[in-house]
């Protein structure tokens, strides 16, 4: 049995599509706590521009803290012998594939990272199956 993962992946949320032999198993939701600082929040700062600098400075290391626990959380979630396929609109899942890589556990498990536009939960699980069944034939 080939235990394999597609995960769709945004910095608000991740959602991790687990197939065991081209069949579903399941799909898990994972939320992520990352915060923004909004454009207005700066703004509030005013003419104080040290000021807003090292809010914005603050708010970066915190979202780097937010990121990596997201990630982490998602981590924890896969299976050590996956077959990963990550896929999603955003920088995030470069971001994911960096983490993976520096965690041994993961670092030789991603098959393939590519972007996508936004889709609603079946046509996620629809091309995580697309992936791996195009993979299967290829390897035959």
């Amino acid at each position: 049995m080939k235990n394999q993962t597609g995960i769709w992946i945004t910095f608000m949320e991740a959602l991790l599509i687990n197939l065991e032999d081209q069949q579903e198993v399941n799909a898990v939701h994972i939320s992520s706590d990352i915060e923004t600082l909004q454009d207005e929040q700066v703004g509030n700062f005013g003419n104080y521009r040290e000021e807003a600098i090292a809010a914005s400075t603050l708010s970066e290391g915190l979202r780097a803290r937010q990121e990596q626990a997201f990630f982490d959380n998602i981590m924890s979630d896969l299976d050590d012998r996956a077959e990963l396929y990550i896929f999603g609109p955003a920088e995030a899942k470069f971001q994911l594939e960096n983490a993976l890589l520096q965690n041994n556990r993961f670092s030789n498990n991603i098959l393939a990272v590519e972007s996508a536009e936004e889709m609603n939960t079946q046509q996620k699980v629809s091309r995580v199956k697309q992936f791996f069944k195009s993979r299967f034939f290829v390897l035959i």
